[in-house]
């Protein structure tokens, strides 16, 4: 009996924790890396999405730069517009090229999604 109850619980925390690192990952790339810049170009920026299914090919996004601001009160951050990019395509399932609207960008940028 207690090897019946052991042998369930073993095979249902095997699966629980198989499902649990799949997603992982694609918790990891959605909550800390989106909007990330991984490589640019003149004219072409590649970053993360975070998740594909969530966005489309020749989708817009805005770019922000957050920047600190030291007013005679104290310092705080504060998000700057900086342009504008056009997704082209999907490099693989977490990443996308994109071609850069306006505005000039580097790699301290953040593409909001």
């Amino acid at each position: 009996m207690i090897k019946k109850i052991l042998l369930k619980y073993s095979v249902f925390m095997l699966i629980f924790s198989t499902i649990g690192c799949s997603t992982a990952a694609n918790k990891y790339y959605s909550l800390f890396k989106k909007g990330d810049i991984i490589e640019l170009g003149d004219k072409e920026v590649i970053f993360c999405v975070g998740c594909v299914e969530r966005v489309e090919i020749g989708q817009e996004f805005k770019i922000y730069k957050w920047v600190v601001y030291k007013p005679h009160y104290g310092p705080y951050w504060r998000k700057d517009y900086i342009g504008v990019v056009k997704i082209r395509e999907f490099t693989d399932t977490h990443h996308a090229r994109a071609e850069v609207i306006s505005g000039q960008l580097d790699k301290k940028c953040k593409i909001e999604l």
